[in-house]
C-alpha cells in the first residue's frame, strides 16, 4: 500500500489524500479523480517575458517564484520585508526601487 511503502513523501500524502476521501465520500472522490479538466493551451506556456521568466528563476527558492512576482512586486504589493528572507536574492538596485514604489 502506498501509505505504508511508499519512500517519497509526496506519494504517501497524496495517497493519504486519496484514502481521506474514499473513506468519507467515495462520490465526492470520484467527482474530484475523474471530473472534468481544463485543456492545457499552448498560449499559456510562453504568456512571460523572458526577463521575467530570468526574474523567476534567479528567485526560484523564494516565495517570489511561488506567486509570480518580482521581489519588488512583492515588496510593493505585500510589504514583505527584505529582510524576511522571502526575497533575499534581488539586488540592492531592484530593492531600492520596490521601496521607492511603495512611497508613492
Amino acid at each position: 500500500m502506498a501509505t505504508e511503502e511508499a519512500d517519497n513523501p509526496d506519494l504517501r500524502d497524496r495517497a493519504y489524500i486519496y484514502w481521506r476521501m474514499l473513506s468519507t465520500s467515495p462520490e465526492k472522490a470520484a467527482d474530484v479523480v475523474l471530473g472534468n479538466r481544463p485543456a492545457i493551451q499552448v498560449e499559456s506556456y510562453n504568456s512571460y517575458e523572458t526577463e521575467q521568466v530570468e526574474e523567476l528563476l534567479a528567485n526560484i527558492s523564494t516565495i517570489c517564484s511561488i506567486y509570480h512576482k518580482t521581489p519588488e512586486e512583492m515588496q510593493k504589493l505585500y510589504g514583505i520585508s527584505v529582510t524576511s528572507g522571502m526575497i533575499n536574492r534581488a539586488s540592492s538596485s531592484k530593492i531600492a526601487a520596490g521601496q521607492q514604489a511603495i512611497l508613492e
